[in-house]
């Protein structure tokens, strides 16, 4: 039986090739209408009220109502990004054969609708009843005749098993990422910024309120944690062009590199986007790329602070004025 086994030093996460983003910088999101909003790194609450730092949001288990729908959906390909196709040894990766159950149900399969004839495939996790976390170029191409595009529309699959899609499914037009990310995308960066790649997707439906959504806790990702992916490879068991199955892997988190963390569990592409949880099914991560083809580690952009206070306003829709954000019913510069 092949135990992974990977030890990384200083050194090599050094060697790794990653951007940086600076800790104190207001982050512009752009929507896929082009509209434009600023959220800040920091932490601090408005004056007078307490500066303790933001806290872990719970989850929800929804309803577990079902509406099951069978999908004759046209194949969808992965998201083009030379950076996802990494199994570390044996392959880790397990069929979920029941999606219904939690956490499996807060696992969404994309449909990415580039003009009605290319469909890539990617992976989201519900975060509120109408909101999902996802990589940044699953909504925003950063490779091939995708890139620098953002899709004509976003077809979200909650708990998608093979032909049957059991909560049904929801379109939508309206998804963000962020500035930096598109900048890094088109200034040479063939697959953008790996410390930039995160986006959210606002559906037009509660679906949520029936799969349920998990919690996310920022920058609490620790070495050694054990560490969970679940989402839609699109090359498993022969699943290639064809309705997915989702499937799940586990390991430890064996890095931390500034905006990004690095583990040794098994994905490959059209795993972009899926969450990295942790034990309590809390996401610290999103799932996101690889580092070739001969890999030891795969990677993920790390849930800071900012990213995580990005996700809050858009499920909230919070009121922005002057820079201060209405978050929780708090106000954050």
């Amino acid at each position: 039986m092949y135990i992974k086994k990977t030890i990384l030093g200083l050194a090599v996460l050094l060697s790794v090739n990653v951007g940086s983003v600076s800790s104190a910088h207001a982050m512009t999101v752009v929507g896929h209408d082009n509209n434009k909003f600023t959220v800040s790194d920091s932490n601090q609450r408005y004056p007078g009220d307490s500066s303790a730092p933001l806290q872990s949001t719970q989850g929800s288990n929804g309803s577990g109502m079902q509406n099951p729908q069978t999908n004759n959906f046209p194949p969808i390909s992965e998201v083009p990004n030379s950076g996802l196709n990494a199994v570390i040894g044996n392959d880790d990766r397990k069929v979920v054969s029941d999606t219904t159950v939690s956490p499996y149900r807060k696992i969404v399969l994309l449909r990415m609708d580039y003009g009605g004839t290319n469909y890539y495939q990617g992976t989201g996790v519900m975060v509120s009843p109408d909101t999902v976390l996802t990589a940044g170029h699953c909504v925003y191409g950063s490779d091939g005749p995708i890139k620098g595009k953002m899709p004509d529309s976003i077809t979200v699959i909650p708990a998608n098993n093979g032909t049957v899609m059991p909560y049904g499914f929801s379109s939508t037009s309206t998804y963000y990422v962020s500035q930096d990310y598109i900048n890094s995308v088109n200034t040479g960066n063939t697959n953008g910024d790996p410390t930039l790649d995160i986006g959210v997707i606002k559906l037009h439906s509660t679906v949520g309120n029936q799969t349920g959504f998990m919690g996310m806790s920022p920058n609490s990702a620790t070495i050694g944690e054990a560490a969970t992916i679940s989402g839609y490879p699109v090359d498993a068991l022969g699943q290639q062009n064809s309705p997915t199955k989702q499937y799940s892997a586990s390991g430890n988190i064996v890095g931390i590199h500034g905006n990004n963390i690095f583990y040794n569990i098994d994905m490959t592409g059209g795993d972009s986007g899926s969450p990295v949880y942790n034990k309590a099914e809390q996401i610290i991560g999103i799932n996101t790329r690889d580092t070739g083809a001969t890999s030891t580690f795969n990677w993920g952009t790390n849930l800071t602070d900012a990213y995580f206070n990005m996700t809050n306003q858009i499920i909230k829709n919070s009121t922005v004025s002057n820079g201060w954000l209405l978050n929780e019913g708090k106000w954050w510069m």
